[in-house]
């Protein structure tokens, strides 16, 4: 077994009482594993943190325990603080002889018993390195299958300079995975979103991201949700309860709505801050944690502080760096960029035909000030999609949208969008480029997706290349610019030829799905 890979740096925890046999099972597995060794139950719940690969457990710890509790109250420990640790008991017994320990062993959590007068060098080796393995890779198919249920919901759509900014900051803390951020912003801007972005751009990415909205739970569940609680804290605490703090260790917590936190509750989050520990409910013994703490407020925190109702010292743990989000009526230019991402993802789960949006209901999403930001627009989109389903329309019309929409967009002087912002100094032939093919984009809907005819809209192109030809020399300059023209990649098939150079467009003409 010696220099498989990475084998090294897997870490194995031992209780085992018999001095000799410890020695004999470094001399097994100490060339290629760390190994760490406890002797007595009190030992192994002092040293033990959750951090190994594999637990082996002597069922068998003292005379003083003819029962062999402590041994099976060690790896009930294990599987109550759900580690999701394998466990591996070693026993002198025999079947013969207490065949009850093979059955409390495994009702325990133990997911193998060996006897240690069979086992023999080659044999612990090779169980300890398939046990290991096949436990890793369970772990890794439940946190990608959580990634990719996940996945599209961490990606920031918008160009905006803001937003660009935004994500900039994004990448920074999460590059450094320990500063705490505090992420600012209406409701509904995205503010979960933001976390979610950090956790999947940062070296935690493979640990667990633990979301908590303090503002959901009641207040007087705030402090055990957080913490957990021994078996018998409280009346109804049958069991031992890991709390969101705990959860999230070696990974990302994002505590929601922070500045709802109650006060008795700060002075406890800031302890847990400070001194890396987290105490249970009914615990004196502190926990070891590690994570990078992301939180989040549509309030003022500043007020919240001259109020008294936040305590200044934790605003200033929680706040390492900030991030705001602007609010969707400040980033007029990404409102249709988003409106087409959501109606692409909900035609690509198959709930829709539409591609693309008219150009009345573009002038409807765009004068409206979209009070509840970006939630609100997604919603907007997902009930047009639904009202949609029955007609034959490719495109989302006015009709499908709520009536507050329609309404303010009836021909009111108010509803003409504010000057874009532009961030200096400024790439004009970028920003030609962009107007180009959104007018490109807005023309080939009105000619409901027809190719040969929509440059017909379009004064200055001389014939029915000419589109053709304007795409592929921005494409290959500015590929980044055609996630605001959905419609107008979907009919080019411009991502099918991403890496093939030139792109086939100058073919029959591609309808319109």
């Amino acid at each position: 077994m010696r220099g498989r890979k990475g084998t090294k740096f897997r870490q194995i925890f031992v209780l085992e009482d018999d001095p000799d046999y410890q020695k004999l099972l470094k001399g097994y597995l100490g060339k290629d594993y760390h190994l760490e060794f406890a002797d007595s139950l009190k030992d192994a719940l002092c040293s033990f943190n959750g951090e190994a690969d594999l637990v082996l457990v002597d069922i068998c710890l003292s005379d003083t325990d003819p029962e062999n509790k402590e041994g099976l109250e060690f790896i009930s420990y294990i599987t109550e603080e759900r580690f999701d640790i394998p466990v591996i008991v070693l026993s002198a017994y025999e079947q013969q002889d207490m065949p009850e320990v093979i059955g409390d062993s495994f009702k325990s959590g133990a997911i193998d018993y060996l006897r240690k007068s069979r086992i023999t060098p080659t044999f612990l080796r090779k169980l300890v390195f398939d046990t290991i393995d096949k436990s890793s890779l369970r772990r890794q198919v439940r946190h990608w299958k959580n990634r990719l249920r996940q996945l599209e919901d961490w990606v920031i759509i918008g160009e905006c300079p803001e937003i660009k900014k935004v994500k900039e900051e994004i990448v920074r803390v999460a590059e450094d995975g320990y500063i705490s951020v505090l992420i600012t912003g209406e409701t509904g801007s995205g503010k979960e979103l933001a976390a979610r972005a950090i956790h999947q751009k940062g070296w935690r990415k493979d640990e667990p991201f633990v979301g908590v909205n303090v503002s959901a739970l009641p207040q007087e569940l705030v402090y055990r949700e957080l913490f957990g609680n021994e078996k018998g804290a409280f009346t109804s605490a049958d069991q031992a309860k890991a709390g969101y703090i705990e959860a999230a260790n070696r990974g990302l917590l994002f505590i929601d709505e922070i500045g709802e936190m109650p006060q008795d509750v700060q002075k406890l989050f800031l302890r847990v801050l400070e001194e890396k520990k987290v105490y249970r409910i009914g615990s004196t013994r502190g926990l070891d944690v590690n994570f990078q703490l992301v939180s989040a407020t549509n309030k003022d925190i500043k007020d919240e502080q001259t109020k008294g109702l936040f305590r200044a010292d934790l605003f200033y743990r929680v706040a390492g760096d900030s991030i705001h989000l602007p609010p969707l009526r400040e980033r007029r230019d990404d409102v249709l960029l988003l409106a087409n991402f959501f109606l692409d993802k909900f035609r690509r789960q198959g709930r829709t035909r539409c591609i693309g949006l008219s150009s009345e209901t573009e002038k409807a999403i765009l004068a409206y000030s979209w009070p509840g930001n970006i939630r609100e627009l997604r919603n907007v989109i997902e009930r047009a999609v639904i009202r949609s389903s029955q007609s034959n329309e490719d495109l989302i019309r006015p009709e499908f949208l709520p009536d507050e929409l329609i309404g303010k967009s009836a021909g009111s002087s108010n509803n003409i969008p504010p000057v874009r912002k532009f961030s200096f100094p400024l790439d004009l032939k970028r920003e030609l480029a962009l107007q180009e093919l959104i007018c490109m984009e807005a023309a080939l809907r009105e000619a409901g997706g027809m190719k040969t005819e929509f440059w017909k809209l379009l004064n200055g192109y001389n014939n029915r290349f000419t589109p053709a030809r304007k795409i592929m020399s921005i494409w290959k300059r500015y590929p980044e610019l055609f996630g605001g023209v959905p419609y107008l990649t979907s009919i080019y098939n411009l991502h099918a030829h991403k890496r093939s150079g030139q792109a086939q467009i100058y073919k029959t003409p591609k309808k319109a799905v």
